[in-house]
């Protein structure tokens, strides 16, 4: 799909569906110029309460070639005072499916224009959002993809060329992250999420991948007992762009979470293959960087491998010493996240010396129990590294929640024979407990540790969102890099 800026009288413009925003009860410029061309259609239907102009809701009227468009359609905004640039992303999602729906190939928008309290630059670019986001399908393994309807150019108009370009991008990082956590994991192995990061080269960016006797050499024990259940290779993977102070980024890569020996009910199992997600959103955010060559140093990396049960699988109970010498008391087989990010997470600070680092997972169950599917938990060693990313989150749409990381929490993940439990002594505040766990891998560096349990996967169609892997986390991160520099 094509998307393009053009100035001039939108009746003028030829296209299949012409979109226009309309706040509840509140008509505008633009839909009062429309209704004279369309002989007051959209006063009958405001009359008759078929229209209002609630949020998403949708009215199409046929122009009868009073106007360049062959459609119109009428997209509820919603109330004006709740109006914002989230609201203009799914208005722009719903507008554009329906557009989609009547086989248009050629779509104008105004969405933009209804409503001047955001910059140009921001509208534009949360119309595009939601429009590229709004089309995705993951389909590839259908028949039926030949079928499908799409829209081969959309035109904004009065937008701007570059924001529509630097939207593009990240919606179209964001999609790949979405194809990565939906793809079955059969395919999507820690071999390939690898192979997926050594395409990054193209665009400037330095990857290593380090296999299983690397790790072995490099002592990453806590992620190779993990792996040793699975017949798949694990990979821990490097990426690095730019130069000057440095921005490291580490996600969490099992490609396939069965539980191992303390496996899961087969019905929790099912969506297992998105537990890559973290690792999926790390090679995102690095396509961003690069593709727009944004001034940031970043390193970005990711540990993968499956937890399997077999014969080899680590048990609970087991002591592993991990990367930074800490040893570990495994309790559960099934908290395996922690363990591959400890080893990571402790190298990256060590070789790399961040000044930052961020490491995206989804670590706990208890975090959708907390917090739902619209707030990423976040848990961090500095306060004024969790406000920026409030605000970037709250910029974006993609928002995180801070739980607290006290001294008291501690004392649950103590272990009688080890320096540390995987697991909490009992089932309370998992989600803390988990970063509790990972702040013992962590020494000096600020960090703030992201849950994206509930964020990254939903299990049905959402505004733009369809159901499956979100690309969470990408938008954020890439909005809190730009804030920064």
């Amino acid at each position: 799909m094509k998307v393009t800026a053009q100035k001039g009288d939108f009746e003028k413009m030829p296209c299949d569906v012409l979109v226009l925003g309309m706040f509840e009860n509140e008509e505008n410029t633009f839909t009062r110029k429309a209704d004279a061309l369309l002989k007051n259609e959209l006063g009958k239907a405001l009359k008759n309460k078929e229209f209002s102009g609630e949020a998403g809701q949708i009215k199409i009227v046929s122009t009868l070639g009073t106007m360049a468009a062959h459609k119109v359609l009428f997209v509820g905004l919603g109330k004006k005072k709740d109006y914002n640039l989230e609201q203009l992303r799914r208005a722009a999602s719903a507008s554009f499916k329906a557009a989609r729906e009547t086989c248009a190939r050629r779509v104008v928008t105004t969405l933009h224009l209804c409503d001047a309290k955001e910059i140009l630059h921001e509208r534009v670019v949360a119309l595009t959002e939601g429009m590229v986001l709004g089309n995705y399908r993951f389909s590839q393994f259908k028949e039926e993809r030949k079928k499908e309807k799409h829209v081969d150019e959309v035109i904004i108009v009065d937008g701007q060329k570059e924001s529509i370009q630097r939207a593009e991008v990240i919606a179209a990082a964001t999609m790949h992250v979405r194809d990565l956590v939906n793809m079955p994991p059969n395919i999507a192995t820690p071999t390939y999420l690898a192979d997926e990061a050594l395409k990054l080269k193209m665009l400037g960016v330095k990857v290593t991948v380090y296999g299983k006797k690397e790790l072995e050499k490099m002592r990453f024990n806590a992620m190779l007992s993990v792996a040793q259940g699975s017949a798949q290779e694990p990979k821990f993977v490097v990426m690095e762009y730019g130069k000057g102070k440095l921005y490291s980024f580490v996600g969490k890569g099992i490609t396939f979470d069965s539980g191992g020996l303390d496996i899961k009910p087969p019905k929790m199992m099912e969506d297992m293959k998105y537990d890559m997600a973290g690792a999926a959103t790390v090679m995102g955010i690095m396509e961003v960087v690069a593709t727009l060559k944004l001034p940031v140093h970043i390193v970005c990396a990711f540990p993968t491998c499956e937890n399997m049960p077999s014969g080899t699988s680590y048990r609970p109970s087991d002591v592993i010493t991990a990367y930074n010498g800490k040893t570990i008391e495994m309790m559960n087989t099934d908290a395996e996240g922690r363990m591959i990010l400890s080893d990571a997470l402790a190298y990256i600070e060590k070789e790399y010396k961040p000044d930052v680092m961020i490491d995206l997972a989804t670590l706990t169950g208890a975090c959708i129990i907390a917090l739902g599917y619209w707030a990423t938990g976040m848990l961090s060693n500095d306060d004024q590294l969790c406000e920026e990313l409030v605000t970037a989150g709250n910029e974006t749409y993609e928002r995180v929640w801070r739980l607290p990381l006290w001294e008291e929490y501690k004392e649950n993940m103590k272990s009688d024979v080890a320096d540390v439990r995987s697991i909490g002594k009992g089932f309370d505040a998992g989600t803390i407990e988990g970063a509790v766990f990972l702040q013992h891998f962590v020494d000096k560096v600020k960090w703030v540790h992201l849950d994206i349990a509930g964020t990254a996967w939903f299990n049905a169609d959402k505004y733009y969102f369809s159901r499956g892997g979100t690309g969470a986390g990408v938008r954020l991160l890439v909005k809190w890099l730009e804030n920064r520099v």
